[in-house]
């Protein structure tokens, strides 16, 4: 009980002083919140194979957890490269999407 109190304590006052950054338009703020996007994308990632691993034991309708661990392990490393810029960089250098032509 008073691990969830300090852990929900410790959520709302990161929570308040990001909003308080905001609040004051400090430019940091983008950058911060980048970084704890991408933290817990990253929590939901490791999450998500641990899941769809388990899902591999002797489970009644196992098929439906291996496809829904599996959607949200691909939704979320996808959101994270694209946070990153890892996709946006892929796209504008790749010879396939670019404009110029090549003669």
């Amino acid at each position: 009980m008073s691990a969830t109190l300090i852990l929900t304590t410790c959520g709302l006052s990161i929570l308040f002083f990001i909003l308080w950054l905001i609040a004051l338009r400090v430019e940091a703020v983008k950058t911060l919140l980048r970084i704890l996007t991408v933290c817990f994308l990253l929590g939901i990632s490791f999450f998500s194979i641990f899941g769809f691993l388990a899902s591999f034991e002797d489970v009644t309708n196992s098929g439906y957890w291996k496809v829904s661990y599996a959607v949200v392990l691909i939704f979320s490393v996808v959101l994270n490269l694209k946070i990153i810029g890892v996709l946006k960089s892929l796209w504008t250098k790749s010879s396939i999407f670019s404009s110029q032509k090549t003669s």
